[in-house]
């Protein structure tokens, strides 16, 4: 899909990304609780789903990692096709994390840039210190770290996004994409 297309089965599909703490799920939960016609996927709920049954359906490491990052695009596909008559509002980061637990041992997968099909894509542009801070108990002290610690991960992601994605305020957010659902 390119990002003008709209698939009026579906309804329009947008997709808000930026660092944790940003504010991406309260948006995408903020429009669901809005309206019947909006529905809210959350990509980390969707990862770890997708984890979950890759490790039921797999038993050895090399056939769990095998495809991993083209099954998981082709479980999302799956899951936003599936919803007729709905505007779609994804939220998460498009980097999920590569180091996750088979059965009952840490692996890690090759880090991958998972490129979300829809319609609208969005960045919250939100100060990384202000972004920590806003994660649920933490410490400024510790938000401090944080942005330390993340800031080479913030890097790669934003030469990621720049091309894809309109880098947008909190601020503006709500009016742009309320402008884009209700007037449809």
């Amino acid at each position: 899909m390119s990002p003008n297309y709209i698939n009026w089965e579906t309804g329009m599909i947008i997709h808000i990304t930026g660092p944790p703490g940003s504010g991406k799920t309260t948006l995408g939960k903020f429009f669901a609780d809005r309206s019947k016609k909006i529905q809210h996927l959350e990509l980390d709920d969707l990862y770890m789903e997708f984890i979950a049954k890759r490790e039921k359906k797999f038993k050895t490491i090399e056939e769990f990692k095998k495809h991993f990052w083209e099954d998981f695009r082709a479980y999302i596909t799956a899951i936003i096709t599936s919803i007729k008559c709905k505007n779609i509002i994804i939220t998460g980061l498009n980097f999920p994390d590569p180091h996750i637990k088979f059965h009952d041992k840490w692996i890690n997968l090759p880090g991958e840039y998972i490129k979300i099909e829809c319609n609208y894509r969005y960045y919250l542009d939100v100060p990384l210190q202000t972004a920590a801070e806003h994660r649920e108990g933490i410490t400024v002290a510790a938000a401090k770290k944080i942005v330390k610690q993340d800031s080479a991960f913030w890097k790669k992601m934003y030469k990621k996004v720049d091309d894809n994605y309109v880098h947008i305020s909190n601020k503006y957010i709500k009016s742009l994409i309320s402008r884009l659902l209700f007037s449809i």
